[in-house]
């Protein structure tokens, strides 16, 4: 074949049409970009639990009819894809997950600098060297082996030593707790998860064993979604439904969970939620209040009630209106509420979790947990440290001291679903 020829065939095929490839989109790409981002996070939880035949659009990611945790597994597992034959948009870029690095509870080099002597770190050995039986989601605080706090002092003690026992353990307790998200208590749930997923990051389980790691993770995916019933029946419908205890310990699983999955999304709709809590109504108001009478203004209801507020007179700036409600309605001088530190607890952590992710939490809504902190400890409320931090409460004011600089009474204690502060978090 000659030159001439070769070049006359080449002319014409460039000149000719060229074949066309249909685009391929991805399946939970509800706004047709081509691209899975957060914008298409938003159907989904809007119309989560309902059902709908405009598929996709409304979050109905697999087409069954229903928005439900598949589809959001689906969204998730193709979070920042991209369809074929996508044209770039000049100054559009699908958003990275957030990359946390440091670690999402305390960082490798952190761990490195706590001591290995003196009572502090005694406490947390001592802890880690007991038995984890029969670890389950479903059990409360109240357990005989308080499994999950056992199973993090076990991921310190590894974390700072080496230990390789104390990691398998974990590692193993894991496995177990796996499947025992349902079973009719949806509150223990919520207090137990965060612990084990920060056990879980402690011990770098992505690199100790990656095959159980991708299980892991679909299971504390899974859990945002799926619970055990009742009146808010998984992670995210109680931290988005209830402003008080249950919802604040639901923030610390939730966002636990979204930064071990580095989910920027869900990251950002728990630090939305979390703030809407502190009172910023402007970034999320759709929880479900019990009686009103320790709000500030009754018609427009928050988790903590706002600076300067009074009510008959009295001071109540960082009143808890829905767990000090569990005493009874508004009166003065007021009764210390162990529901408040029940939240507190929740709030704490989720606060840490998300200053950690880059969010300023501890600032949000003029520094609301320390507002709420003053109002328990103020004289002018009632007398110096009148409703300070006892029992398994007592841990956490570390936290807090931390954060502000601040010298709340603290001292050595096993929570709900932390503790071991005087080690990790003491200044």
């Amino acid at each position: 074949m000659s030159v001439a020829v070769i070049i006359f065939f080449l002319f014409s095929w460039l000149l000719s049409p060229q074949p066309t490839f249909a685009q391929s989109c991805p399946k939970s790409d509800a706004n047709n970009d081509c691209r899975v981002d957060g914008t298409d996070y938003i159907p989904w939880l809007n119309n989560y639990g309902q059902t709908t035949s405009q598929g996709k659009a409304k979050g109905d990611f697999n087409g069954n009819g229903v928005v439900d945790g598949l589809d959001y597994v689906l969204w998730l597992n193709e979070y920042g894809q991209t369809g074929t034959n996508i044209t770039p948009i000049s100054g559009i870029s699908v958003t990275p997950p957030v990359s946390i690095g440091k670690g999402i509870w305390l960082s490798k080099e952190e761990i490195a600098k706590l001591p290995t002597s003196g009572s502090a770190w005694n406490n947390v050995l001592s802890y880690a060297n007991g038995s984890v039986n029969n670890p389950s989601l479903q059990l409360r605080d109240y357990s005989s082996d308080h499994s999950n706090v056992r199973t993090y002092t076990k991921a310190l003690v590894y974390a700072r030593t080496g230990n390789n026992t104390m990691r398998q353990e974990v590692r193993t307790i894991l496995e177990k707790i796996i499947g025992t998200h349902k079973g009719g208590d949806e509150l223990a749930v919520l207090r137990n998860m965060y612990a084990y997923v920060i056990s879980a990051d402690l011990i770098d389980l992505k690199s100790y064993d990656p095959s159980f790691d991708t299980t892991w993770r679909n299971f504390i995916r899974l859990t945002l979604t799926e619970g055990s019933g009742g009146s808010c029946s998984s992670i995210i419908e109680c931290h988005n439904k209830r402003p008080n205890n249950w919802g604040a310990e639901a923030g610390a699983s939730r966002a636990a969970i979204a930064l071990y999955l580095n989910d920027s999304a869900q990251i950002a709709e728990t630090a939305r939620v979390h703030k809407g809590y502190l009172g910023d109504r402007s970034s999320y108001a759709g929880f479900q209040y019990g009686e009103l009478s320790w709000q500030c203004d009754a018609s427009k209801p928050v988790g903590i009630n706002a600076k300067g507020c009074t009510k008959q007179g009295h001071n109540i700036d960082g009143v808890l209106p829905d767990d000090q409600r569990r005493g009874g309605s508004f009166t003065w001088p007021p009764f210390c509420e162990n529901y408040v530190w029940g939240a507190l607890q929740g709030a704490l952590v989720t606060a840490e979790l998300l200053h950690r992710a880059g969010y300023p939490a501890w600032e949000w809504q003029d520094k609301a947990i320390l507002r709420a902190m003053e109002w328990l400890h103020s004289p002018s409320v009632k007398s110096t440290n009148w409703c300070a931090a006892t029992g398994d409460d007592r841990g956490f004011p570390f936290l807090v001291n931390r954060a502000y600089k601040t010298n709340f009474p603290a001292s050595a204690s096993v929570g709900k679903g932390m503790g071991f502060f005087e080690w990790t978090h003491a200044e």
